[in-house]
């Protein structure tokens, strides 16, 4: 039973972890997109 607790919670951890990361790269070339759009208005 623990083992299949803590396979569970191994993969709930890197789930979070990895949409977590997507996330965050999604925001960051969102960021630079919008950027250079403000650069090349100025």
């Amino acid at each position: 039973m623990m083992e299949n607790f803590w396979t569970w919670v191994v993969l709930n951890g890197l789930f979070i972890f990895g949409s977590i990361l997507f996330l965050y790269s999604l925001f960051l070339l969102w960021a630079k997109r919008s950027y250079e759009k403000g650069k090349k208005n100025k």
